[in-house]
């Protein structure tokens, strides 16, 4: 008896891929999609994305995803290539106050972090979406490259191959940085260091920390992130004898070197030095926040303004930070919070406590989330919520007119029709965040959420926090923990860097023909909370951009 070994490969018709637009989000139920374009259009020194659909009526396992490099006729090539799989994340409670378009799945789960995993598992009757994103470089050759992406497995015993051809053409046109502010706020307590290290309790400053803080400051430095946040209450060592403060700066300072490495460090933000009295809620006025030692460890205590106590450990705190970061060469781009999103009913005791810091260092200015346009004695860069900006934009303008920084924000407001990066709002309003910038002359944007991880973030995306208010699904974080050392992104994620690259390809326009570039842009952002979110026409619009930067 001769026996043999053999491995059978077919090209199975049970299993389906499908080229799907990368604005779909794409959901375990869903079976039919539109046809989109197989070419992806950018400039030099942007990132061409891919989404396919795969789907079989029966398990699909092992299953991988592999490319060569993408390569022009001439043999030039593009090589820098990330493989995903795009993982289902549950969303408990579902956002209210939802737009017309808001995306809805009948099992509570919702496309959105990439995941890297090898060897995957896709159920039958289950739609699993592959995501490709490619890295072009500012020194990528122009032409037509070409690839095959390779999605094989086992199916029932067989092992199954599928093969799609991905396409990118590289326009003549080298993607220019713009001068633009993005800050996304980091969470680096005890409880996320904890899920970042897969359940084990880590210390700050450990090793595990460190790892955290460079894998943040890597992956803001992929979506174009350009300000760094440090907390100097807590990254700042205090000393105190009778009542002399002494300060070691080496945490701060590793901290700084971290993010200063990573290139996401154009302006320096310190974060909130006062907040609001508990007792009285939203409307309260602003107390200060006091370093105290506690059983070896320093607890944040809050105390009134014109306390003894507070009074002395700023004079002596404020004129040491600037001291630090004039000796560093770092204090004409640090920039102070006092206190988040002062309205006008605390406006006084926000305006109070910058006058106390600025009696003690006159140059330090002052940043700051607002709701408030009374802060004109206190601000250097305004940063009001979106329906702020718009309901006073006649004030913004006037101030961005007179070349002071505007940029806004958004949280877990506003929602209704206005642009958002939660789950269940379409991924192309995420990405026209940018868009709504430059047509309203913006100079930066904010968001609080980077990682505020809930306990199990896969599995759980809303999150209550410590004031019971509920956090909608997307807004407290962008990037996931691979419990491995490491972030992993969000389809959100990548919609924010492709934002960022719209808006330089936008200003790029802009220098060479303004009233063009403004009308362009009119095209997609109507109004402050209507646009055009046809996938279709904003590959058009994106198309007239190169075309025109071509010329």
């Amino acid at each position: 008896m001769i026996m043999c070994c053999f491995s059978c490969t077919k090209n199975s018709d049970e299993v389906t891929v499908s080229s799907v637009d990368i604005f779909t989000k794409i959901f375990p139920e869903d079976v039919a999609f539109k046809k989109t374009n197989d070419t992806v259009e950018v400039a030099a020194g942007e990132h061409a994305v891919f989404q396919f659909a795969i789907r079989s009526p029966f398990n699909l396992t092992n299953t991988t995803l592999s490319c060569e490099a993408f390569r022009d006729d001439d043999g030039n090539t593009i090589d820098s290539i990330q493989t995903g799989f795009v993982k289902y994340v549950g969303v408990g409670t579902p956002t209210d106050q939802r737009p017309h378009d808001a995306l809805t799945s009948t099992t509570g789960l919702y496309p959105d972090a990439i995941v890297p995993e090898k060897n995957l598992l896709i159920e039958g009757g289950r739609t699993q979406p592959a995501w490709i994103t490619v890295t072009t470089s500012g020194e990528t050759k122009p032409g037509l490259y070409q690839t095959t992406l390779k999605i094989q497995g086992e199916e029932r015993g067989y092992h199954f191959l599928k093969e799609e051809k991905m396409f990118i053409r590289v326009y003549p046109v080298k993607l220019v940085k713009p001068a633009f502010y993005n800050l996304n706020w980091f969470f680096d307590a005890p409880d996320k260091l904890k899920i970042f290290n897969n359940g084990q309790e880590a210390d700050m400053f450990s090793e595990t920390y460190w790892k955290l803080m460079e894998a943040i400051a890597g992956k803001m430095c992929e979506i174009h992130q350009n300000v760094a946040m440090v907390n100097p209450l807590t990254h700042i060592k205090f000393i105190k004898t009778g009542d002399k403060y002494g300060f070691d700066f080496t945490n701060f300072d590793k901290v700084l070197d971290i993010f200063i490495h990573a290139g996401v460090a154009d302006m320096i933000v310190g974060s909130q030095l006062g907040d609001r009295a508990e007792s009285d809620g939203w409307t309260a006025n602003y107390v200060m926040k006091l370093p105290e030692e506690e059983n070896g460890q320093t607890i944040i205590r809050y105390y009134p303004l014109e306390d003894p106590m507070v009074q002395n450990f700023y004079k002596q705190f404020i004129p040491a930070l600037m001291g630090h970061l004039k000796d560093k060469k770092l204090d004409r781009i640090y920039y102070q919070h006092i206190a988040d999103e002062p309205i006008d009913s605390n406006a006084d005791s926000y305006i109070a406590i910058a006058k106390f810091i600025k009696s003690i260092a006159p140059e330090v200015k002052f940043i700051e989330a607002c709701q408030s346009s009374k802060l004109t004695e206190a601000l250097d860069v305004w940063i009001p919520i979106l329906p702020s900006f718009q309901n006073q934009y006649e004030f913004f303008n006037d101030l961005l007119n007179k070349g002071t920084q505007v940029w806004f924000y958004i949280c877990l407001y506003p929602r209704g029709e206005y642009v958002n990066r939660l789950i269940e709002w379409p991924l192309i309003k995420t990405r026209l965040i940018y868009w709504l910038a430059f047509k309203y002359r913006a100079t930066g944007f904010l968001h609080w959420g980077f990682n505020y991880w809930t306990e199990h973030p896969y599995e759980e995306t809303t999150v209550v926090d410590s004031y019971g208010t509920i956090l909608p699904a997307g807004d407290s974080f962008i990037v996931y923990p691979d419990y491995n050392g490491g972030l992993n992104r969000s389809i959100r994620f990548e919609a924010m860097r492709d934002g960022m690259e719209d808006y330089a390809l936008l200003k790029m326009l802009e220098k060479k023909n303004a009233q063009l570039a403004n009308q362009i842009c009119k095209t997609v952002v109507l109004d402050w909370n209507k646009y055009s979110t046809d996938a279709c026409h904003f590959r058009q619009i994106r198309h007239q951009i190169l075309e025109e930067l071509s010329k």
